[in-house]
C-alpha cells in the first residue's frame, strides 16, 4: 500500500503542470479583486450625491455600505459551496452578472430601501460570489509558487482601492451616482470574461497551452 501511494503521489506530480496558463488565471483574479474590492471600498465617494439626491442622513446612505459590505463577507461559505458544486467559472461569472444587475437597477432607485435590496444585497452578493473564485482558482495550477501567485491575486485588493475612488470621483462629477453607478456595472459584467478565463487545471488542457505560458 506505501509504495502503491507513493507511486500515485509522483504520478500526480508528473502529471502537475506549474505555473504556464494559470499566470492568466492570476491576471483575472487579479482584476477580479480591482473591481469587486474596488467598489465594495469606495462607496464612500456616492455618500454626498446620494445624500442629496435621497434628502436622508449620512447614517441611513452610509447603511447601503455597511449591507454591501457585510453580504460580501457572509456570503463566503455560499460561494466556497457553488465552487465546490459548480466549479470556479461558473460562480465567478454567476457572480459578475448578479452584481452587475444589482448595482444597475440601483441606478433606477428612488427610496432608500431598494436600493439597499439593489445594491447592498444583490451587488454584495454577486460580489461575494466572485471573490472566492477569485483566490480558489490560482491554488489549482501552483504548489512551489502558491504564495506569490496567491499576493499578486489579492493585492487587487489594493490596486482597486486606489484606482475606484478618484475614478468614481471622477464619474460622480460627470454623470451623477445614477450614471457612475451604470459605468460600474458594466465593468462587473467585465468579469464574466474574467471569470471564463478561470479554467480548472485539467492536465490535458494544461498541455496544451503550457508551451504558451512556460515561465
Amino acid at each position: 500500500n506505501n509504495q502503491s501511494d507513493l507511486a500515485q503521489i509522483k504520478e500526480e506530480e508528473g502529471a502537475f503542470k506549474e505555473g504556464g496558463y494559470g499566470w492568466v488565471v492570476v491576471a483575472a483574479s487579479f482584476l477580479c479583486n480591482v473591481v469587486l474590492d474596488g467598489i465594495a471600498y469606495s462607496f464612500g465617494v456616492l455618500l454626498p450625491a446620494m445624500e442629496k439626491d435621497f434628502h436622508a442622513g449620512n447614517g441611513s446612505i452610509s447603511l447601503v455600505g455597511s449591507v454591501l459590505a457585510g453580504t460580501i463577507l457572509l456570503t463566503g461559505p455560499l460561494s466556497a459551496a457553488l465552487c465546490n458544486r459548480f466549479g470556479t467559472r461558473y460562480t465567478c461569472c454567476a457572480g459578475a452578472v448578479i452584481s452587475g444587475l444589482g448595482i444597475l437597477s440601483s441606478s433606477f432607485c428612488h427610496t432608500l430601501p431598494p436600493l439597499v435590496i439593489s445594491y447592498g444585497v444583490f451587488g454584495g452578493l454577486g460580489l461575494g460570489l466572485m471573490y472566492v473564485p477569485a483566490v480558489v482558482c490560482v491554488s489549482q495550477y501552483f504548489r512551489k509558487h502558491l504564495s506569490l501567485a496567491t499576493g499578486i491575486c489579492v493585492c487587487g485588493s489594493g490596486a482597486g482601492t486606489f484606482a475606484f475612488a478618484p475614478l468614481q470621483a471622477t464619474l460622480v462629477n460627470s454623470y451623477g451616482w445614477r450614471g457612475c453607478n451604470m459605468i460600474v456595472a458594466c465593468f462587473c459584467f467585465v468579469c464574466i470574461v474574467l471569470g471564463l478565463l478561470m479554467i480548472p487545471n485539467s492536465a490535458g488542457f494544461v498541455q496544451n497551452l503550457v508551451f504558451c505560458f512556460n515561465f
